[in-house]
This record gives structure tokens, C-alpha cells and sequence, in this order.
């Protein structure tokens, strides 16, 4: 009996970590949306068009170096959206 609740929990547990939402940086499937991030970040497309979560940002000092604090979308809400990858031409 003592097995059978153990394993229970064992399985809620990880169910609960499959259930969390993506981290900053992780792919995310509709622009404008939270559903798929962390709290505190919003999915939009990279400069590549790629989506992904983004931490939601008001200033520019919120954001890191490489990052620029702009508009998601149409919206009025801002994300730190990282800068374009750039070749060095070596």
C-alpha cells in the first residue's frame, strides 16, 4: 500500500514539472501570448521569425546588453527582444 501512494505522488510530481511553462529563450507557439512561458514572459518572433519567450520589460534597463526592450506586435505591452545574430565575415 505504502509503494502504490509513493509511486502516486512520484507521478503527480512529474506530471506537475511536464505541465510548467517554457523559460526565456524557449520556443513558444502563438505571438502575444503567455500561455506557453514562465510568468513575466510573452512569446514574439525573433528577428529569424522564430517564436519564443521573452521577459516582459517597461525600460530598457531591464533588459540585458544584447537585448532590446520593444513593442510585441501591435500591442502595448514590451519584450526584451534579443539583437540579430551578426557574422564577423573571419
Amino acid at each position: 500500500m505504502q509503494v502504490r501512494a509513493l509511486s502516486a505522488v512520484f507521478l503527480m510530481g512529474a506530471l506537475a514539472a511536464c505541465a510548467q511553462s517554457g523559460a526565456t529563450g524557449d520556443t513558444c507557439t502563438a505571438a502575444g501570448a503567455t500561455k506557453d512561458c514562465t510568468t513575466g514572459d510573452i512569446c514574439d518572433a525573433t528577428d529569424s521569425q522564430a517564436l519564443e519567450c521573452m521577459k516582459v520589460c517597461k525600460t530598457q534597463t531591464e533588459c540585458a546588453s544584447d537585448e532590446t526592450c520593444s513593442a510585441v506586435g501591435t500591442s502595448a505591452v514590451s519584450a526584451c527582444h534579443p539583437h540579430a545574430a551578426q557574422s564577423h565575415g573571419w
